[in-house]
């Protein structure tokens, strides 16, 4: 049966999101390019455009690709986001001090980051965005940062990966950690993403 073209869609956040009983748009066999359409993007929004080949008119479940991208306060792409860094973990220091511990890998289809951001908070679901602290990136490897904070203070952590153009990955967050200025360091505590995000 031949092939003959595409059927695009899209959905407002990740690929769960995806509206597959709306076309956005058609593509024939043998085109290298396709557009949106009529369709039009909101600022500081993320969306996620799915292809799906038509074989003899039919289309099937399978999908060629797709792409999830967010936009600017001009609602044009912000460029590729990096990957969530991996492994985040907490150690209590001496002096309030907390000592942040991740993994770094960059998947294909991701950007490269320039940046670590680094969050904490005395409440969970921390807002991102202007990070409290950064770190250099250094390569597909461990990074660290330590946290000189309050004592007898409970604190949520964050740390999201950045670009040079400033686009940020999803935070990896964990807590609560109360810091401690006479404590000695306890086991290190893991979040529950260990794993690498598949693009």
């Amino acid at each position: 049966m031949p092939f003959t073209g595409h059927n695009l869609y899209r959905g407002i956040g990740g690929l769960s999101s995806v509206d597959f009983s709306t076309v956005v748009n058609t593509a024939v066999a043998g085109a290298s390019t396709i557009t949106a359409g009529s369709a039009t993007h909101a600022p500081n929004t993320t969306y996620t455009y799915v292809l799906r080949p038509v074989i003899a008119d039919l289309e099937t479940p399978d999908q060629s690709c797709h792409v999830t991208f967010t936009t600017d306060d001009d609602t044009d792409w912000s460029g590729l986001a990096p990957a969530p860094v991996i492994g985040l973990s907490a150690q209590l220091l001496d002096d309030a001090e907390i000592r942040l511990t991740w993994h770094y890998h960059v998947p294909s289809g991701f950007a490269t980051p320039a940046t670590f951001g680094v969050y904490y908070a005395t409440a969970p679901g921390i807002a991102v965005g202007t990070p409290d602290a950064s770190v250099t990136y250094a390569g597909q490897t461990r990074h660290q940062k330590t946290l000189a904070l309050v004592d007898a203070t409970t604190y949520w952590l964050a740390v999201t990966a950045l670009t040079t153009g400033g686009v940020e990955s999803a935070p990896i967050e964990i807590g609560p950690f109360v810091a401690d200025g006479s404590a000695p360091a306890t086991p290190t505590v893991y979040a529950s993403q260990t794993f690498e995000v598949a693009p």
